[in-house]
């Protein structure tokens, strides 16, 4: 139980820091180039699943703790999982970048 709650706080610090690390990132283009972005609104699509896994995780672990039987670590392991796809979407909404010449 206690990896687990260890893992989600470590994706949330994750997260934070990934968040504050891109927000002052500026890209200017040259006269002879131009750089195409993925649209914004993936990243907030990757921040809205990873705070739903992150919701879901903390749902089932009260569950858990209150020994409901119908609740297994399995239900932790896929929030984990939807966690962590949320972070990766994140993370490659803000990197990804590719610059064409003319």
């Amino acid at each position: 139980m206690i990896p687990f709650i260890f893992f989600s706080l470590t994706l949330v610090v994750i997260e934070v820091c990934i968040a504050k690390m891109h927000e002052d990132q500026k890209i200017s283009p040259s006269s002879n180039s131009y750089i195409v972005k993925i649209p914004n609104m993936l990243k907030y699509v990757g921040i809205g699943v990873f705070v739903v896994g992150l919701i879901m995780f903390c749902t089932f672990l009260a569950f858990l703790l209150m020994e409901n039987p119908t609740v297994t670590n399995g239900h932790l392991i896929f929030t984990s999982i939807i966690m962590v796809a949320g972070l990766l979407i994140t993370m490659f909404a803000n990197n990804w970048k590719i610059v064409v010449h003319q």
